[in-house]
């Protein structure tokens, strides 16, 4: 047997050894990075609610009319742009990939999260702002924020 095939197998081994510590290696950082961003949405957004909303597909206006007026005072309203992107990475981490718009309320315990989708979707039609839609609108939110601040805060 020669120096070259007895190497080999060392220098393979090794190589798979290398391989296995960085696959394991970014494993870890994965986790981490996921948990510290879901610990600092929890943090810098916890008693408050969230419409997550993308602004394709007419959308945009809807919300901005017959939405966000109905919103209760201390939600805010995110779009999903780049400057949001950590507020969509989080919400991701925790499995929260439901249509939008999607209603969040931070809570004590937990992040509750319910789609506005379905429900919206036929009321979509005229964007401009109109009082009845508006009405509607209300009732959906105020019973979907009820809904998700009780899982929230009560688990």
């Amino acid at each position: 047997m020669t120096f070259r095939a007895t190497l080999l197998p060392t220098v393979v081994v090794g190589c798979f050894g290398l391989l296995a510590l960085l696959v394991i290696a970014a494993a870890i950082f994965a986790r981490v990075y996921k948990r510290l961003s879901i610990t600092r949405f929890r943090n810098q957004y916890r008693g408050k609610c969230l419409l997550v909303c993308g602004r394709r597909h007419g959308w945009y206006d809807f919300v901005i009319n017959n939405v966000a007026p109905m919103l209760p005072a201390d939600c805010l309203v995110v779009w999903s742009t780049t400057s949001s992107r950590p507020i969509l990475i989080a919400l991701r981490h925790l499995g929260l990939n439901e249509p939008k718009p999607l209603l969040v309320y931070v809570g004590n315990r937990r992040v509750a999260a319910k789609s506005l989708h379905a429900a919206l979707l036929p009321l979509r039609t005229p964007a401009a702002r109109n009082e009845s839609i508006q009405q509607k609108v209300s009732i959906l939110v105020a019973d979907a924020f009820g809904e998700i601040k009780q899982i929230a805060d009560h688990g």
